[in-house]
């Protein structure tokens, strides 16, 4: 474990260049890496500024996707330790199993008069490819691919991710 929420722990100092670092300081980000050296990035998916930093570490091409449920973002560094991780399709399927399996649901519940609100999986499914279509010279897959991000428009068999054209937007 990198942090928590034990700020009389870490200190604030900590949470101050860790929260910089997140929001894509490279100064923080430096700071963080030669005081700390994580291995591994987790991060919220529905943490409005998650996909932008996943995506920024992505294309330093220090880093490597290997995770991604729309809840839940997980990258290691690209080093030989981490390469099995790294290259095992099992853990990619099933975070997009994960994915699809939230949108299935979601598409079915609104398919009646009464709409439900978005889950957090597929906000930060969303947040995710906005991130990406905003940093268009850096291509965004799993493990390294240079594929489109882990929820593109439509999902791994090719069905459109929208279902019905009558989506709900909660205020």
């Amino acid at each position: 474990m990198f942090s928590d929420t034990r700020k009389t722990l870490y200190g604030e100092d900590f949470y101050n260049t860790l929260t910089r670092a997140l929001l894509g300081r490279a100064d923080a980000w430096k700071s963080i890496q030669a005081n700390w050296n994580p291995g591994a990035v987790v991060l919220n998916g529905a943490w409005p500024d998650s996909g932008a930093l996943a995506n920024r570490l992505v294309a330093s091409r220090a880093w490597k996707l290997v995770y991604f449920d729309g809840a839940t973002i997980i990258l290691v560094k690209n080093i030989p330790e981490h390469e099995t991780l790294i290259n095992d399709p099992s853990i990619q399927k099933y975070g997009m199993k994960v994915l699809e399996d939230t949108r299935k649901k979601y598409v079915a519940k609104n398919q009646t008069l009464f709409k439900t609100g978005n889950s957090s999986r597929l906000i930060g499914a969303a947040g995710l490819r906005r991130a990406h279509k905003t940093q268009p010279e850096h291509g965004f897959g799993m493990a390294g691919s240079r594929t489109e991000p882990a929820a593109p428009e439509k999902n791994i068999e090719g069905h459109s991710l929208h279902g019905n054209s009558r989506r709900h937007h909660p205020a």
